[in-house]
């Protein structure tokens, strides 16, 4: 059985905006129709790999907001991590430091858990 690697889909397509577009769609898509018993582990492995390759220090799309939506479900989807910590991670490389979004969706993440500690 032929394996279903994305990635390697995805690089014959030459532009990398497309590339990009086509890899974040494919990502919210799956997160939004896979089964709950497999929804993290797949999300989570998909997710891993794009902020592999686009959030390193020479991509244009590190501080892209649509790269901080596949931070907020590595999150959501990591179960020794945890979601506060992915979001100090993400905090310390600073490439949100300046988006509202990234304070916003960390906000609304401790809301849905009822953790009033920072607030």
């Amino acid at each position: 059985m032929a394996q279903f690697d994305i990635f390697n889909l995805t690089k014959h397509v030459e532009d990398d905006e497309m590339r990009f577009t086509l890899l974040i769609e494919f990502m919210n898509n799956l997160y939004s129709n896979t089964k709950e018993d497999s929804k993290n582990k797949v999300t989570k492995n998909l997710v891993a790999k794009i902020l592999e390759v686009y959030s390193h220090e020479d991509s244009r799309f590190r501080t892209d907001p649509r790269l901080l939506h596949a931070w907020d479900l590595l999150g959501r989807t990591s179960i020794f991590l945890k979601y506060d910590a992915v979001m100090q991670n993400v905090d310390g490389l600073g490439y949100f430091k300046t988006s509202p979004e990234f304070f916003r969706l960390w906000a609304a993440y401790l809301a849905e858990k009822k953790d009033r500690t920072n607030f």
